[in-house]
């Protein structure tokens, strides 16, 4: 900050303004102004003291000074919702605005938000300012108010993701959506995973429909595991036995089929590699991707009701024989392992099989797959996982959900598209 002061200071001096006569020293000035008052962003994560915070108080004026002097020129650069959200924001961290005034003027500002506009400063208003009021309800509390006007701004939050191009200003938005996933407020009891399922629907379908068809595996196959080899839950919420675990059966199913749904969350933030088709992935970007799983369990650990979902998010591209070593150094609780294992298999199956989300590989037949987890059991897979698809009836309900299953799940996302589409978001399939 202290760099730009003194830029503006230059700027400012006849001495220099004469010797770069046709240099653009007013919108050098403007800039200078935006990127100090900027350093207030996320409620002064910074750390501005109260001097400071004063100094940029008096930018947020002069910005505004400027911008109305020629208002044609200025606005293409901001607009002037930006600039009260900056005066604002500094006026509530400067004291000479109340926390209930600040609150109401950002509901103010994303109540005037355009959802059918998708430029930058369009996203400053749909995405920016929706974190902004989010960290103020977390500092200052939440009120009635604040949950019905959060309801709406979720539910626009989704609709605008879902109509956004997926080009130009994706990284600034995707920046901005990490941000809103961090800091959301709750406002029920599975609110926050209805939430991030709808994000990943509305950013793209054929991972919310491979997360559809991941749970139904990971529920089979846990089913199954627990009439055959209930043993391997042990550790599971305390259970020391089989016949505990038995007892919590529903619970054990519930925390895997959510563990699952949830276990592609960070393909949120790396949606624009993705989202590349018709080729083969660089190294480079394969290993952005490969982020997806410690930024979706970050994003899980944040909020009380997903973080028990957090393991299986993390590790379900691990190795079965190197799991030992996340357990070791107390990065994942030992009765998560089999959740794990079980997704690992499931999302193998799922991608290797699917022939429509993965439009840069050819899909590979049931038995093509199944060969390959064999030649990796003990090592990639877990043995008492991939030996559950050599039983017939248990390989004829796996085929089932990998055709039927997940052509129903592509309707059943489809149709929660146009659902959104249509401004009428139901809960997700």
């Amino acid at each position: 900050m202290d760099l730009l002061q003194r830029s503006m200071e230059l700027a400012d001096d006849p001495f220099y303004r004469e010797q770069a006569p046709n240099y653009n020293w007013d919108y050098h000035i403007f800039r200078c102004l935006q990127y100090m008052v900027s350093y207030s962003e996320r409620l002064n994560q910074r750390g501005m003291n109260d001097e400071q915070l004063e100094l940029l108080y008096g930018c947020a004026e002069r910005l505004i000074f400027i911008w109305e002097s020629n208002v044609d020129k200025y606005r293409r650069y901001c607009d002037r919702n930006t600039l009260d959200l900056y005066q604002a924001r500094l006026g509530f961290l400067t004291g000479r605005m109340s926390g209930d005034e600040y609150k109401s003027h950002l509901r103010d500002l994303m109540d005037q938000a355009n959802l059918f506009q998708f430029g930058v400063h369009d996203n400053i208003m749909t995405l920016f300012v929706l974190d902004e009021y989010l960290l103020a309800v977390k500092q200052l509390g939440i009120d009635e108010q604040d949950q019905t006007a959060l309801r709406t701004y979720y539910r626009n939050l989704v609709l605008y993701t879902h109509r956004m191009p997926k080009l130009d200003s994706i990284s600034f938005a995707t920046a901005n959506i990490s941000n809103v996933l961090k800091d959301y407020a709750d406002l029920s009891i599975g609110g926050f995973e209805e939430f991030c399922l709808q994000m990943v629907a509305a950013m793209h379908p054929l991972t919310y429909v491979h997360s559809l068809t991941v749970a139904s595996l990971v529920r089979l196959l846990a089913s199954r595991l627990l009439e055959e080899s209930p043993e391997v839950f042990i550790g599971f919420q305390g259970a020391q036995t089989t016949e505990e675990v038995l007892a919590l059966s529903q619970e054990i199913l519930r925390h895997a089929e959510h563990a699952a749904l949830c276990h592609d969350i960070g393909k949120i933030f790396v949606i624009e590699i993705i989202m590349t088709y018709g080729r083969r992935l660089t190294d480079q970007e394969f290993a952005i991707v490969k982020s997806h799983s410690a930024i979706g369990a970050y994003i899980l650990k944040q909020h009380k009701e997903t973080e028990d979902l957090f393991a299986v998010a993390l590790c379900h591209h691990d190795y079965h024989d190197t799991l030992e070593e996340r357990i070791k150094d107390g990065v994942i609780d030992p009765s998560e392992r089999p959740f794990i294992d079980i997704t690992c298999c499931a999302d193998s199956l799922d991608a290797a099989t699917d022939a429509v989300g993965r439009s840069y590989k050819k899909g590979k037949s049931f038995d093509e797959v199944v060969a390959e987890l064999d030649a990796e059991s003990g090592t990639r897979y877990a043995p008492y996982v991939v030996d559950l698809l050599h039983k017939e009836d248990v390989v004829a309900e796996v085929k089932a959900i990998l055709s039927e299953g997940r052509e129903e799940n592509y309707r059943r996302a489809y149709k929660f598209l146009y659902d959104i589409a249509s401004e009428d978001i139901p809960a997700s399939p």
